[in-house]
């Protein structure tokens, strides 16, 4: 899949047989939050796969990109699945507490 681009956010995706990861780099913040959101809930409704986005290089999240993750979340929880988040930096994981997100998010190394 090509990536998909905004000014300071990449987008790519992988899939192996059991798994989608989408790997962002960049801030996820109102101006690139759509960059996330079209790929994202698109794997969300469509694959029958799991679904995890690695941040390990993201080091900022805006209240748009939670809308993202939570949007994501829905749409998988639809289907009893949990988005997978990995190597998420530590700002962008104190804000995902703060916000309470992991209860209904998995965070993996």
């Amino acid at each position: 899949m090509l990536p998909n681009t905004s000014p300071s956010l990449t987008i790519t995706c992988v899939e192996d047989e059991q798994t989608v990861v989408f790997h962002a780099v960049g801030q996820i913040n109102f101006t690139t939050s759509e960059a996330l959101q079209l790929p994202l809930l698109a794997a969300a409704e469509s694959s029958l796969k799991a679904l995890a986005l690695d941040l390990g290089e993201v080091d900022f999240i805006s209240s748009a990109g939670l809308r993202v993750l939570m949007m994501a979340a829905t749409r998988l929880r639809k289907r009893n699945e949990r988005l997978t988040l990995r190597r998420v930096q530590p700002m962008v994981l104190a804000v995902l507490k703060m916000a309470n997100f992991t209860r209904f998010l998995d965070i993996a190394p």
